[in-house]
């Protein structure tokens, strides 16, 4: 990693940081060795024996990120997100890399128009409240992690999922699961009926406290099973076309 115009007494904070963005203080195989002994895990911890967590820069991004794509999907909200920088993001010179402004302050996206931007009122005031609770102090991502998850989840809007991603993605927290994830109560329940929200807690207690872990590699298999059906599909939608084609 290079780092151009911090000042020395940075480079320890900016140095911890990108150990949390890489997830470079897990030991892998430690972690992997304790999903070994569990029938869904462990074929999933010897098929991905080195996975670690992908964190991100800065816990205020990643909460709004994270409420914008519970709202509206992965690739929605990066095309809103990406506006909310265009418009409250501070204006920087990045010089060779091209970045021009960073992402929002809480301050200034708490105030910014998002009136024509593709969210509901009740949308927008949920990113609005997170934006003022981040701004006045009443969630604090310097916090202990349980307690900046607990503040979160009581912003009006914000639930479980959020605080529970944020608290793992942003905050490096390895027990951190977001028990209302879909993708995750379905493979739990081995791709039939899936689990409730708390029967997926219950099923997660055998995972601790490795449970964000956990999560990781069964995101990671789901996105093989969906990239193996997205090639079947193709095919025979290639197939098709060859015996009409013949035809």
């Amino acid at each position: 990693m290079q780092v151009r115009g911090a000042a020395p007494a940075e480079l320890f904070e900016l140095s911890s940081r990108a150990r949390r963005v890489f997830d470079l203080t897990a030991d892998p195989a430690q972690i992997a060795d304790a999903f070994m002994a569990d029938k869904l895990l462990g074929p999933l911890a010897r098929r991905r024996p080195g996975l670690r967590v992908i964190g991100v820069w800065d816990p205020f991004e990643c909460a709004v990120r994270t409420l914008l794509e519970r709202q509206l999907g992965r690739f929605a909200a990066r095309a809103v997100a990406a506006e909310l920088v265009a418009r409250a993001g501070q204006p920087i010179d990045g010089g060779d890399e091209g970045l021009t402004r960073l992402f929002p302050m809480a301050g200034a996206l708490a105030e910014a128009d998002l009136s024509d931007l593709p969210l509901t009122p009740a949308q927008q005031e949920t990113l609005r409240a997170l934006c003022r609770a981040a701004r006045d102090g009443t969630v604090c991502f310097s916090e202990p992690i349980e307690e900046m998850a607990a503040a979160l989840a009581t912003v009006p809007g914000v639930d479980d999922w959020v605080a529970q991603m944020v608290a793992l993605c942003a905050c490096g927290e390895p027990d951190a699961i977001p028990t209302e994830d879909l993708i995750l109560r379905q493979l739990a329940a081995g791709n039939a009926t899936p689990l409730s929200t708390h029967a997926l807690k219950e099923r997660a207690e055998a995972w601790r406290p490795w449970r964000g872990y956990a999560a990781w590699h069964l995101w990671a298999q789901a996105e093989e099973n969906s990239s193996r059906e997205s090639l079947a599909i193709a095919a025979r939608s290639t197939r098709a076309h060859a015996v009409v084609c013949s035809d």
